[in-house]
Parts: structure tokens; C-alpha cells; sequence
């Protein structure tokens, strides 16, 4: 009887662990999959390109360039619906301050690092949803809203072309020895694939990818940073904490993982009750409003960047400049944090009340008996 319950007991605990979390997004144009290919175990997530709520983000440890953070953090805290792990990084520094990427990082349009002294692999995104895997320093740069660069290349217009003697890369962990891989890949469908696979050498990974029908694909960090993440599963888990992991969101997916508040919240500015077409939300305690009402109340301009996802906020000489999804915002040129991002919800643009209140030197006040928010100006 005892060897049974303890059967049980572990048939529920590997359950549990497949299980996507409370606060995961799930994607139906996300799937994922183990697969055996070239007598290799691999993991495999699929990303539909294709579904115009899909995007490719860069998450940085920490929201800073140098430094690292825990995987399993930057998925809660971003909540994606896929992720892997991106640059090279120096893993072995004694300072955190000196965990740095290499290579190019492109995050909302802004080059937040240089390219590598190699001309390594690279996964970019541009404004226009184009997918572009190459060498790094082999196309322009002015259109690219999101970009990693690691290497080596293995995959080019259908062909393999990771060849060990010119990858440009020296290390035999790298070029020779088996390894923990890790690969992002594009096919003709418009699909993305990401791979990880133990005990991989280089040419190997690039024969699978082939095999997965890439017409391009590019090596990613390896080693103890392998991570891959879809649809509230970790498919592999690093042995360390990382600076910089690629994302994917879907935006209907984000939408849908935020709840209305059940109760009604009554906000006034300067005395008057703001009317509100759908209710305000609560998000990382915060209090969420849909930012025409609240910009129109407080007599502030409002600007919507389709192209970059930007919402722009202007009330005399204050501007403010908050990206979907992101818990940085824009003070008149100075990058602030954000308790909650802005979001997307109910066809309407939402913003933490807060912010916008202090940025703009109003009094906000809470009133928790009557569930009420004032707001003072004059």
C-alpha cells in the first residue's frame, strides 16, 4: 500500500510541474513538443508568426544591461507566452556589475549594446514583423525593434553554412566538444521554431534545425543557460541566472490574464466624478485607467505610436512616453520604473493612475471606505 501512494504521489508531483502557473499567458499560436531527431532529444516551441498579436521582446536581467536574473522570475514578472535565452554573456565575473552581454541587443528600436568583435549569428525583428537571421553586421539596423546576437550562423537562405574552421569562433565547447544548445529559427511558413537539446555539437544543432525546415537559424547561448519556456511549461531550465532572454507575447493572450476590479472604483478630478466607458483594473496593486479619460480630465494631450506601441502624454512642458507591456516609462528624457506596465485591455490603452497623477504634480488620495481615488490640481 505504501508503494503505492508513493507512486501516486509522484505521478501528481510531475503533473504539478507541467502545469502552467496561476499568472501564466497561454497562446494558441504557441505549441511546444519533444522531439527525436538525429538520435538527439530535443525540445521544440513553435511560434506563429503569422498571428499579428504575436511579438518578439528582449527582457533584460534586472531591466539592466549588466547583472542577471533568475529565469523563473523573468517569466513571472513578464509573462510571456515563450522564452529563451538569448547573448553570451560574462557568466563568470565576480562583480555583478561586470555580468555583461555580448553583441548586439536591440530592445523597443533602441540599441541597448554593441555588436560583438565577432560577426556572430543574430535573430532581429524590424518595425514591418520581418524576421531576419544573419551575421550581425549584415544588414541595417535603422528599421530593427527587436534583435539578440550570439552565433555561430547555421542555417542561410536553406542551406547549412556553420562550418567549424570559419564560424569565427575558437573555443572547442563551442565549435567540437557536446554541449547543452540552444537555437532560434525561422521557416518558410513564417513560423519561428526555439530548440534546446543536450549533448549537441554545433554541427549537429545546425542538422536539426535543417531537419525542422529552417530556411535560417541561429546557435543562441549554450551551456548552463539553456532555457526554454512555452505556454506555462519550462521545457529546460538554466543552471544559472541570465542577462538577457528573448520573449514572446501575445497580446490577446496578456489581455485576457487581466480581470476588471469587481467592485467599482470612483475616481474624481478636482471634485468631478470621471466617467469611464469600461471600469478601471488592478494590476500589481496599482490602479489601472484607459488614458484618454484620465489625459482628457487632466487637460493633457494624448498620442498613440502604432508603429512603436508607444503612448505619448503631454501637459505643458511635462511629456511622458509609456511602451505596452513595459514597466519602463519616460519623464521628459529620464527612464523611470513602473509599478505596473501599460496595457492593452478591453480595446482600450490602459495606464497606471498613479504615475500619471504624480508625473504631472497632482494630489491622489484614497478614500478605501467609499472605493474612491481623488485626484487635485489646482
Amino acid at each position: 500500500m505504501k508503494k503505492s501512494y508513493v507512486v501516486l504521489f509522484i505521478v501528481m508531483m510531475l503533473c504539478l510541474s507541467y502545469m502552467p502557473s496561476f499568472a501564466s499567458s497561454i497562446s494558441g499560436s504557441v505549441s511546444h513538443t519533444g522531439m527525436l531527431i538525429q538520435g538527439k532529444s530535443i525540445n521544440v516551441a513553435t511560434i506563429n508568426f503569422n498571428d499579428p498579436d504575436i511579438r518578439f521582446d528582449v527582457v533584460k536581467g534586472n531591466n539592466t544591461v549588466a547583472g542577471w536574473e533568475e529565469f523563473s522570475s523573468i517569466i513571472n514578472r513578464t509573462k510571456p507566452v515563450a522564452a529563451i535565452n538569448g547573448n553570451y554573456f560574462n557568466a563568470y565575473a565576480t562583480d555583478e556589475i561586470d555580468i555583461r552581454p555580448w553583441g548586439y541587443i536591440y530592445q523597443d528600436g533602441k540599441q541597448i549594446n554593441s555588436g560583438a568583435t565577432l560577426n556572430r549569428g543574430s535573430f532581429a525583428v524590424t518595425y514591418d514583423r520581418e524576421i531576419i537571421i544573419n551575421n550581425g553586421e549584415a544588414f541595417p539596423k535603422d528599421n530593427i525593434e527587436t534583435m539578440v546576437e550570439a552565433g555561430p550562423l547555421l542555417i542561410l537562405n536553406g542551406k547549412i553554412v556553420y562550418d567549424p574552421s570559419t564560424s569565427g569562433f575558437t573555443e572547442d565547447k563551442i565549435n567540437l566538444n557536446p554541449a547543452q544548445r540552444s537555437a532560434i529559427g525561422v521557416k518558410e511558413d513564417g513560423k519561428v521554431v526555439m530548440v534546446t537539446g543536450s549533448n549537441l555539437r554545433m554541427t549537429e544543432l545546425a542538422a536539426i534545425m535543417y531537419e525542422l525546415e529552417c530556411v535560417a537559424a541561429t546557435n543562441l547561448d549554450g551551456g548552463a543557460s539553456s532555457a526554454l519556456y512555452a505556454n506555462g511549461t519550462y521545457l529546460t531550465n538554466p543552471g544559472r541566472k541570465l542577462n538577457t532572454v528573448l520573449v514572446v507575447h501575445d497580446d490577446q493572450a496578456q489581455q485576457n490574464n487581466y480581470e476588471p476590479v469587481t467592485e467599482d472604483i470612483q475616481i474624481y478630478v478636482n471634485g468631478k466624478k470621471l466617467a469611464l466607458s469600461v471600469p478601471p483594473m488592478i494590476v500589481n496593486s496599482r490602479t489601472m485607467v484607459p488614458v484618454s479619460a484620465i489625459s482628457q480630465a487632466l487637460e493633457a494631450e494624448v498620442e498613440w505610436d502604432a508603429v512603436k506601441r508607444q503612448v505619448h502624454i503631454r501637459q505643458g512642458e511635462v511629456t511622458l512616453v509609456l511602451m505596452i507591456d513595459s514597466i519602463t516609462a519616460v519623464v521628459d528624457n529620464s527612464i523611470v520604473t513602473l509599478e505596473a506596465p501599460a496595457m492593452i485591455a478591453h480595446s482600450r490603452t490602459y495606464v497606471p493612475l498613479s504615475f500619471i497623477a504624480n508625473a504631472f504634480d497632482a494630489d491622489i488620495s484614497w478614500d478605501a471606505a467609499t472605493r474612491s481615488v481623488f485626484i487635485e490640481t489646482e
